[in-house]
């Protein structure tokens, strides 16, 4: 399951997804431009209606100069946990762009 679908007003989340994306904050943003990949943590708000994150960032780092070149992002927000086998997260990849 991927819990995405499609309904007639656009794309539609499952509703377990919402809600770990309501229960955290914090994701990790992996960008490259020139075969030159990045990480970088990001706080995040979840828009649930536009399924999109919106995220803020100083205009003077590394990733958005990379995104200036590169728009194509992945991210990943995980659940932290010491047990092993029981990471909970979700990875997801698109575009970035400013409103």
């Amino acid at each position: 399951m991927n819990g995405f679908g499609e309904t007639d007003s656009g794309p539609m989340i499952d509703e377990r997804i919402a809600k770990f994306l309501a229960e955290h904050h914090v994701l990790t943003l992996a960008t490259t431009v020139d075969d030159v990949p990045h990480c970088s943590s990001l706080f995040y708000a979840y828009l649930p209606e536009q399924n999109l994150f919106a995220v803020t960032s100083a205009g003077n780092t590394w990733h958005v100069a990379q995104l200036q070149r590169n728009a194509r992002v992945a991210a990943a927000v995980v659940l932290e946990t010491k047990l092993v086998g029981k990471v909970q997260g979700l990875q997801v990849r698109g575009r970035m762009y400013r409103p």
